[in-house]
């Protein structure tokens, strides 16, 4: 009986042993990827961001850390890699349509845009997918056409996802958004429709006569009845202030100028 308390008492304080390693590893771990995104090395991030990964593939602050770090460094193909390294530790939705999404949109070659085909064409219903998927599902598949030249394709693909969200909240923005860029081709047109979408969303007064504008309106009534907050205000001034800059200087400088008072009230 001793014998058996005293073995029950030694797996005990083993796991409890292994448990405080674990947790001071981990302590060790978060360190070195905070001091890596103050000093912003890159390939730092990445190793130590997928050291935490490793040991709880489900940390979402961790990967909510490192896509934003490699996106504002814009070094895009290690987000997919973080979404390959995500759906290989499980097999998910959600990370499933985080790397067809990002294959879709920075994926090398064409065997990387067929992953993204094969990952999207194996989700059964879409339609009845829950919103946040669906909006990643339509986003990727619009990437997909726009990859392939087919730019018509893509908007048809992104009214079918904006008709589920009837234009309203952030989800058909980030599709309307999309709409607007497939379109970036001659953007030292003044009446090019990327630009015209794009101030629209920024609540600037615009004509425009095509079939998203229907929900453009939508969009806007919605903003009218909840209004944005601060980075919900710079989303699309940002992206204008990007296309704005190779073809409309004047323009360029005034949308900057907002951005940079809207910043200032984030402090």
């Amino acid at each position: 009986m001793n014998k058996k308390r005293r073995f029950i008492s030694f797996e005990k304080e083993r796991k409890e042993q292994e448990k405080a390693v674990k947790k001071a590893k981990k302590i060790c771990w978060q360190s070195a990827l905070e001091n890596a995104l103050k000093e912003k090395k890159t390939s730092k991030v990445e190793q130590y961001g997928l050291t935490i990964l490793n040991e709880n593939p489900r940390d979402t602050q961790t990967i909510g850390l490192m896509r934003r770090h490699f996106r504002k460094r814009q070094t895009y193909d290690r987000i997919v890699t973080l979404n390959q390294f995500l759906y290989t530790k499980e097999a998910s939705l959600n990370n499933a349509l985080s790397l067809a999404g990002s294959l879709a949109k920075h994926g090398n070659g064409l065997p990387a845009l067929q992953e993204a085909r094969r990952l999207l064409s194996a989700i059964d219903y879409p339609d009845e997918l829950p919103g946040v998927y669906a909006s990643a599902y339509y986003l990727a598949l619009a990437n997909l056409s726009v990859r392939d030249k087919q730019a018509q394709q893509a908007r048809q693909i992104l009214l079918q996802g904006l008709a589920r969200f009837k234009g309203r909240g952030g989800r058909a923005y980030n599709l309307l958004e999309s709409y607007a860029l497939t379109f970036t081709t001659n953007t030292n047109n003044p009446n090019n429709q990327s630009l015209i979408i794009l101030k629209l969303l920024a609540g600037k007064e615009a004509s425009l006569t095509d079939p998203v504008m229907e929900y453009i309106q939508t969009y806007r009534q919605g903003v009218l009845e909840r209004p944005l907050s601060i980075p919900e205000q710079l989303k699309p001034l940002y992206a204008l202030a990007k296309l704005q800059e190779k073809s409309d200087k004047k323009g360029y400088a005034n949308t900057m100028a907002e951005i940079e008072t809207l910043k200032k009230q984030l402090v």
